[in-house]
């Protein structure tokens, strides 16, 4: 198997429900892992110390592999997950900084973070956790949901009934249509 490349720690972003989250960056190997990354990339490191901690961050990693489909769009794309006996470490992109108020987005970014929040559904995953804290948004103004800590299995009977997307229309400020 390639070696996928070297993390470096930049800074610790906060501390998560598992453990500390890190920003650094994901630098390519020359060799065969170079196809998969060409230059060096923004990435968040979760870190889970204790084995309580990593069986959740290891749920959660299961969780993202479910949604592999949405990874890059509604959810922040992952270079991996890496484990022992009492630690783990999930590595993703780092898609950009975390919003204060879900009011200040435009109406297009939060029309988008709902149809993504739709999309976690339709894959058969409840978020679990919405507010603006999970809510990221790229250099360029795309909104992405982060943070699947809370996240389980769903099987989702549509808008109409589904208490996640009532409430996520609500705090996207999305009620009475998109």
């Amino acid at each position: 198997m390639p070696d996928p490349g070297t993390f470096t720690f930049t800074e610790q972003l906060e501390q998560g429900i598992v453990g500390p989250v890190f920003a650094g960056t994901l630098r390519p190997l020359k060799g065969a892992g170079a196809r998969f990354l060409s230059s060096p990339v923004p990435v968040v490191a979760k870190v889970a110390l204790h084995p309580a901690e990593t069986h959740l961050l290891l749920q959660e990693a299961a969780i993202y592999a479910r949604l592999s489909h949405l990874q890059g769009s509604a959810i922040p794309r992952i270079f991996g997950v890496f484990a022992g006996r009492a630690f783990a470490v999930l590595v993703m992109a780092h898609v950009g900084g975390q919003v204060d108020q879900i009011g200040t987005l435009n109406r297009e970014q939060r029309a988008s973070l709902y149809s993504g929040l739709e999309r976690l559904h339709a894959g058969g995953v409840l978020h679990g956790d919405l507010r603006a804290e999970n809510v990221v948004v790229s250099a360029t103004g795309v909104p992405s949901l982060i943070d699947l800590s809370h996240a389980r299995v769903h099987q989702c009977k549509g808008a109409a009934v589904c208490e996640e997307l009532r409430e996520g229309k609500a705090l996207f400020g999305l009620v009475g249509g998109l």
